[in-house]
């Protein structure tokens, strides 16, 4: 999904989205991108050498968005919005 997507997500779920500004390049360029390559029949090569770059940065994104959504819930801050 693109980042704007992501975005809405989370102004659904009550998460300031510029929490994750700085990940809009990562999720619209190198996933996203190479997603859409994969997914039309591209012959899309990973390098080694980036491959935990890119398991790393995604899952680190990932666990940030669940911490937060957590947050959102153990402390009902959803209910102020």
């Amino acid at each position: 999904m693109k980042f704007d997507v992501f975005a809405d997500i989370c102004l659904v779920c009550g998460i300031l989205p510029e929490l994750f500004n700085g990940q809009s390049t990562f999720i619209d360029v190198v996933l996203l991108k190479r997603r859409n390559a994969i997914a039309h029949g591209e012959d899309t090569m990973v390098a080694i050498d980036d491959l935990g770059h890119l398991a790393d940065n995604t899952i680190s994104l990932m666990r940030s968005f669940g911490d937060v959504l957590e947050n959102q819930a153990v402390l009902e801050t959803y209910r102020a919005a």
